[in-house]
């Protein structure tokens, strides 16, 4: 059976999978929605209910921070878009690059909208 926390209890489709439970609950291992990776649940970072960590991944050759690097400009940018997909992707949560596939969708949305 797959064991999942929720930090987010507004976003039911928020749910974290748990790979090791421990009898301290901030040092349980889960699976970081956003880059895949294992990390410790009371080292995640949340801001407005999106939930990522510290670990470093590859994107475009170049490692950067899953969090700070990764994920948050890319909740800004569906957050403050006038365009109603975007600002649909933000609201319903489906911005995480692991989980969610790719940029969440962005990139695949941009591409469609630019070439008409």
């Amino acid at each position: 059976m797959k064991l999942t926390i929720n930090p987010n209890v507004v976003n039911e489709g928020n749910q974290m999978e748990i790979l090791q439970l421990e009898a301290d609950e901030m040092e349980m291992i889960v699976r970081c929605n956003n880059c895949g990776k294992p990390t410790k649940y009371g080292m995640t970072r949340m801001c407005s209910g999106f939930v990522g960590c510290d670990n470093k991944i590859k994107v475009d050759g170049k490692e950067i921070e899953c969090y700070f690097d990764d994920l948050m400009p890319r909740v800004r940018k569906c957050k403050e878009s006038s365009d109603k997909k975007l600002y649909e992707l933000y609201r319903s949560g489906k911005v995480y690059r692991w989980r969610d596939g790719a940029d969440g969708g962005i990139n695949d949305y941009e591409k469609e909208v630019s070439n008409g």
